[in-house]
């Protein structure tokens, strides 16, 4: 799971990494699996545009991946 927090902080399965290496992460993570869904959950206050940044970003890394969104409440 990706998560983006209200501070605009980038978690990958719940441990910080920078935004700009967050979509390597992902691809290292997903490069083995048979499943490619990956649930992105922002905070609410984060910008739709941030997320669409981030999606793109890590569909770069593997074409095949099919999102899920989740919203914190």
């Amino acid at each position: 799971m990706l998560e983006i927090t209200r501070d605009r902080q980038f978690l990958v399965n719940g441990e910080a990494v920078p935004r700009q290496e967050s979509a390597s992460e992902m691809g290292r993570l997903f490069r083995n699996r048979v499943d490619h869904k990956l649930f992105i959950r922002a905070d609410r206050d984060v910008d739709y545009r941030e997320v669409a940044l981030a999606m793109d970003d890590t569909r770069g890394v593997d074409e095949s991946l099919k999102f899920g969104l989740l919203s914190h409440r």
